[in-house]
């Protein structure tokens, strides 16, 4: 079973409900939904995420998604850092 996790400050995708749960008290507006597959947790979890974000310097490259690991969660500023060092060279 995998997990997605969704909130207004990042993302991230689980296999392991306790390594989630450790990371639900950090997450603004937390949303958890589990899949069968890995693949569908992802595509869920980056929908709900750049539907949240209103900056899109805070959208996930889809380049990045490839790096992406399990049972990590991705905060929105290290999201942003990512995207403002590749496209825009700071």
């Amino acid at each position: 079973m995998y997990y997605a996790l969704n909130g207004k400050n990042g993302v991230g995708v689980f296999d392991d409900y306790g390594k989630l749960y450790k990371n639900l008290n950090y997450i603004f507006k937390p949303r958890v939904k589990g899949f069968d597959s890995y693949s569908e947790a992802l595509d869920y979890a980056l929908l709900l995420y750049d539907e949240a974000q209103n900056d899109f310097d805070c959208k996930f490259d889809p380049d990045d998604v490839m790096d992406m690991q399990i049972n990590y969660f991705y905060y929105k500023n290290q999201i942003r850092k990512k995207h403002l060092e590749k496209y825009h060279g700071i």
